[in-house]
C-alpha cells in the first residue's frame, strides 16, 4: 500500500485497522449507527498523481487509503456475509479492504486446511506429486466454482466502493506450495490471476505478506514470479508488498529496492508502502 513518506512531526493519513480481521464479523453483526455518511464514491481504477507521490482516482481526486483487513475473507464468509460486511465498513467511512488473500491456509489461517470457502470449495482440482495438502496442490488447476466466489466478492466490494488488495499468494501458508510447483506455474497462475481480474477496476494487489524468507534466493523468486506475471497481463493495476525485515533500520532500503522491481516505478523516496512506515515507527520509539 502507498503512502507519501512522512517526517516524524507529520501526523499520519492512512489508516488500516489490522483487528478489524473478518473473523470477527459474525461475532459483530450489531445495528449501525443511526447517521450515514455521505460521501462520493471514487471514480477507479486509482493511479498515481501526476507528482507521482500518491493516489488518484480517474477524475484525479486523492485517494486516502482507509482500510480494514479482512485477510482470510474467503474461507470464513458467505457471499451474503462479505455484502452484510461491505456494507457496514462502507457506512463507517472505509474505502479500502487492506488485503484479501487469494487463497487461505496456513499460519495465517491454521484452522483452514484445505483453504476452501466456508461451504466448502477448494481453490484448486488437482495435485503435484508428494501429498494431498493444500501444500501440493497443483497451480495449473484452478477450480472455476472458487475463483467465482472470488470474483463475486470483488463485485461486492465495488458496489460499496471499495478498493480490494488482492494478495495472491500469501507467504506465510502457501511458500511450500510454489516450492511444490515450480517457476513455470508460479509464472501461469500469476498470469490466470491477471488475465482473470484484470477487468475489475477496483482491484490492486499485494504480494508477500510478513514475507520473512525473502533473503532465500528460491522463496523470493518464486514469489516475484507470480507478481510479474500479473504485472505483465495487467499493467495498470497498482501491485505492491510487505517483505519483512528483522534487524536495523537500514534494512527497509532493501523492501523499498523489492518494491521498485516489482513495480517498475512506484517506490521511491517520496512514495512508500502504509507497512514500512508503521515498521520504521515501531523501530524509532
Amino acid at each position: 500500500m502507498l503512502l507519501i513518506r512522512l517526517s516524524s512531526l507529520t501526523p499520519i493519513v492512512a489508516v488500516l485497522l489490522w483487528p478489524g480481521c473478518a473473523s470477527t464479523v459474525k461475532a459483530q453483526r450489531t445495528p449501525g449507527p443511526s447517521h450515514s455518511l455521505t460521501v462520493s464514491l471514487p471514480k477507479y481504477p486509482l493511479k498515481l498523481s501526476n507528482n507521482r507521490r500518491y493516489l488518484v482516482d480517474q477524475g484525479n481526486a486523492p485517494f486516502l487509503i482507509v482500510g480494514d483487513s479482512p485477510q482470510d475473507l474467503m474461507g470464513r464468509l458467505t457471499e451474503e456475509e462479505a455484502d452484510w460486511y461491505f456494507a457496514n465498513r462502507q457506512s463507517h467511512g472505509f474505502n479500502t479492504l487492506g488485503w484479501v488473500d487469494v487463497v487461505c491456509a496456513g499460519r495465517d489461517s491454521p484452522d483452514n486446511k484445505d483453504a476452501s470457502t466456508v461451504d466448502g470449495i477448494i481453490p484448486f482440482k488437482g495435485f503435484v506429486p508428494g501429498g494431498n495438502d493444500y501444500e501440493h496442490y497443483d497451480l495449473s488447476k484452478p477450480n472455476e466454482a472458487y475463483f467465482t466466489r472470488l470474483d463475486h466478492i470483488v463485485q461486492l466490494a465495488a458496489k460499496h466502493g471499495l478498493l480490494i488488495f488482492l494478495a495472491p499468494m500469501e507467504t506465510n501458508g502457501w511458500l511450500p506450495t510454489l516450492n511444490n510447483n515450480g517457476f513455470d506455474a508460479a509464472y501461469a497462475f500469476g498470469q490466470y490471476l491477471g488475465n482473470r481480474y484484470q477487468r475489475f477496476a477496483n482491484v490492486a494487489w499485494l504480494s508477500g505478506n510478513d514475507f520473512v524468507t525473502w533473503k532465500e534466493p528460491m522463496d523470493d523468486a518464486l514469489e516475484q514470479a507470480v507478481a510479474k506475471r500479473i504485472r505483465s497481463v495487467a499493467p495498470d493495476q497498482l501491485q505492491t508488498g510487505h517483505w519483512q525485515t528483522r534487524g536495523r533500520i537500514n534494512s527497509l532500503l532493501r523492501e523499498e529496492i523489492m518494491m521498485a522491481i516489482l513495480t517498475g516505478c512506484w517506490c521511491s523516496r517520496q512514495v512508500t508502502r502504509f507497512l514500512l512506515l508503521t515498521t520504521k515507527q515501531s523501530k524509532e520509539r
